[in-house]
């Protein structure tokens, strides 16, 4: 365990007391980790010289007169209310889930709709070289001007916008990796 870790744990540890304590408590042991790295010692054996931060924990809120917070069950009305009112906040959790998962769906067929659009419009670039081909064989300059140009006009746009597109499937991404996280971090089991 490295040092942010320790004090991490250590202050995860101490949250039965109040900020000004628990931030000198951190800083006392962050301090107490860099003096034994500055005898020799790498990180992770100085840390480990300390013990285990949830001793440390408990002895500091021994110390400090602050009790742990027993879990123990819930009280019986706090399960009867759980129970009975589960009609109502199942559906609006299902609802909730449901519009989450609707707008996830939205945007990245979005996204993958518009990299179509932007491939249609790349194509039309050589497509249209090719048609004023044929209309120039035909003796049509006006038409073959006009399919040029507009070819040229498209596939420009398209290479304009796909920084753009890129750069939107990548915000998509981001929101969608930060969204999963948080829906993790709601089932993990916290450790203390």
């Amino acid at each position: 365990m490295n040092r942010k870790e320790f004090l991490r744990v250590l202050s995860r540890s101490l949250r039965g007391m109040p900020r000004a304590e628990r931030a000198q408590s951190l800083e006392y042991y962050g301090e107490m980790i860099q003096d034994r790295m500055e005898e020799g010692l790498s990180e992770e054996e100085a840390v480990a010289r300390l013990g285990s931060a949830d001793e440390i924990a408990r002895q500091i809120l021994e110390s400090n007169g602050v009790q742990e917070k027993r879990r123990g069950r819930a009280p019986v009305w706090m399960i009867v209310l759980i129970v009975l009112g589960s009609p109502l906040w199942l559906s609006l959790l299902f609802a909730v889930l449901a519009v989450v998962l609707a707008a996830y769906i939205v945007a990245w067929s979005l996204i993958a709709a518009l990299y179509a659009v932007l491939l249609g419009m790349a194509v039309c670039g050589p497509f249209g070289a090719l048609c004023f081909v044929a209309e120039i064989v035909k003796g049509n300059f006006v038409l073959a001007a006009l399919l040029l140009f507009a070819g040229c006009v498209l596939l420009g746009l398209a290479l304009l916008a796909l920084p753009w597109l890129n750069r939107a499937t990548v915000a998509v991404a981001r929101a969608s990796a930060c969204c999963a996280q948080g829906i993790l971090r709601i089932f993990e089991r916290r450790k203390i």
